[in-house]
């Protein structure tokens, strides 16, 4: 399904505003200063896909995929970046809540001989603007909505602000979709933090860490259902730690092993999420060397319900499920 964004990019309001001075002088060293005349950009149309819905069509998340192709825009990653935040923010005025997440992706122009052709830079943002350091749903959105539409073949090399990762298109044997593959993140087993208890309301079994004082503390549980009705208080994890909380516990599918698990960051305004990759790769991590498995499925018991493949193999993270226009 592909949908049209009717309302324009606001800039020549906001040009004067004292919320983006930092965005003006950024476009002003990209060379993208004639925008004071004019507008930068209209959103284009955009596309909306559902990722990691599984077999029930209404699980999963849904991410509007915009590809953005201006020169100037694509002339380099500050001009990129700068363009892409300011388009999230006419994207959050437009008041749009259908989809949680809204994914800009573009080709940059060669930066030398020796820059990939399939170089792709990518940034998510949620409803409200904010940027996602680190949005798997996204990122499996754009590279579905790249596959699909623009002559790409091959590996995708793709980076946001924060990290690089490559896209695959899966071969029919294989299910078709697309996988991402990431750097192998390290899960950390520690102690049982002090405020476990008085967060979810039980004791974990086990904990690990996964980057640094604002990344991830995952605590796991003894089973399904002990994830499932988890009801966890959100101002004492926000009072005791800035890292998001992944609690999970494993399970099996038709006999393979695989996990459960649930995702809150109320630190950064989403209380629990309904599908989220990133926290997937961070399982790969924890649960593929206690499994004894490279390749698992993981249900993210949300409101909506999300099925999400993940894979370990050598210093890599695979992340993969189901994929198409919502």
């Amino acid at each position: 399904m592909v949908l049209n964004f009717s309302h324009g990019l606001r800039v020549q309001a906001l040009w004067n505003s004292a919320e983006v001075s930092r965005e003006r002088a950024e476009l002003q060293d990209s060379g993208l200063s004639h925008v004071r005349a004019k507008p930068l950009y209209t959103l284009p149309t955009a596309s909306l896909v559902r990722c990691f819905a599984g077999q029930d069509v209404a699980a999963g998340s849904l991410a509007r995929v915009f590809l953005l192709s201006d020169p100037a825009i694509m002339a380099s990653v500050a001009a990129f970046e700068t363009a892409a935040a300011m388009l999230a923010r006419d994207m959050a005025l437009g008041n749009d809540t259908l989809a949680p997440v809204g994914v800009f992706a573009g080709q940059l122009q060669r930066r030398s001989e020796q820059a990939a052709a399939s170089d792709w830079r990518i940034a998510s943002f949620s409803a409200a603007g904010r940027r996602i350091q680190f949005c798997g749903h996204g990122a499996l959105a754009a590279a579905f909505v790249l596959f699909d539409q623009c002559v790409v073949t091959g590996t995708l090399h793709c980076e946001s602000q924060s990290q690089q990762w490559l896209a695959r298109r899966n071969s029919p044997a294989a299910g078709a979709g697309v996988t991402l593959v990431y750097p192998r993140p390290e899960a950390v087993t520690c102690p049982i933090p002090e405020f476990a208890f008085a967060v979810i309301g039980s004791v974990p079994q086990a904990a690990a860490i996964v980057g640094d004082a604002e990344g991830y503390l995952i605590l796991e549980l003894a089973d399904y259902a002990s994830v499932q009705q988890l009801s966890p208080d959100f101002e004492q994890l926000v009072r005791a730690t800035r890292r998001a909380l992944i609690v999970t516990a494993a399970a099996e599918y038709a006999g393979a092993s695989g996990c459960v698990f649930r995702y809150f960051a109320p630190q950064y305004g989403n209380p629990e999420d309904s599908a989220t990759g990133s926290a997937a790769v961070q399982l790969g991590a924890y649960w593929s060397p206690r499994l004894g498995v490279t390749q698992f499925i993981a249900r993210q018991l949300s409101a909506t319900g999300a099925w999400l493949q993940i894979g370990c193999v050598g210093n890599t993270a695979e992340l993969g499920g189901q994929v198409g226009y919502g």
